[in-house]
């Protein structure tokens, strides 16, 4: 059945069983071929390469210009209460697992804020695991706010483990000053 404009708007055709159940079937390989598209998609989007942001790289904000690095420095609760408004957004037109992963990645982001608020609660360490286990891009951000809180909770040996395996990143990564601050901490 082809579509043509104005279709949404007329009541279907009337029709038998069998001709419903050809049509169903027909529509069900469709979405299932969209489906593996959008998997290869959504694969080749995560395999593609990561680009270094320049922390020093300066933004207008209502208080002139600050750097990326400065953004949120003093400014802890807000950092929280954005994370907070995030978590409340809507997923429309998301099916269940990307609601799921939504989900998982915005308690992460959360558990992110307080974790360098150092405000953890005691369920962020749970939500930093599942967030950096959802999305490889928010992987080792996820992990090394993890050590932060396991350095907090005098965990010492739980923040050598998530800290292990970590990258040799490039000088002007935050990356690499959350991991030689980090280890700063451990010795």
């Amino acid at each position: 059945m082809k579509d043509t404009p104005g279709d949404e708007l007329r009541a279907p055709n009337v029709a038998d069983r069998s001709a419903f159940e050809a049509e169903l079937d027909a529509l069900r390989v469709r979405e299932k071929a969209h489906t593996h598209e959008g998997d290869s998609i959504a694969a080749a989007r995560r395999r593609l390469p990561m680009v270094e942001v320049d922390g020093t790289a300066t933004l207008i904000g209502p208080q002139g210009a600050v750097t990326l690095l400065d953004t949120f420095e003093g400014q802890r609760d807000l950092a929280i209460r954005k994370a907070e408004a995030l978590g409340k957004l809507p997923t429309m037109g998301a099916g269940p697992l990307m609601r799921l992963r939504v989900r998982r990645l915005r308690r992460g982001v959360l558990a992110f804020a307080r974790a360098f608020a150092h405000r953890a609660t005691p369920r962020d360490a749970k939500w930093l695991g599942s967030a950096a286990k959802t999305s490889p891009l928010v992987h080792w951000a996820m992990r090394y706010a993890g050590a932060v809180i396991a350095v907090d909770s005098g965990d010492r040996e739980r923040a050598r483990k998530l800290l292990e395996g970590a990258p040799d990143w490039p000088m002007q990564s935050a990356f690499r000053t959350f991991d030689e601050e980090l280890r700063s901490a451990l010795t």
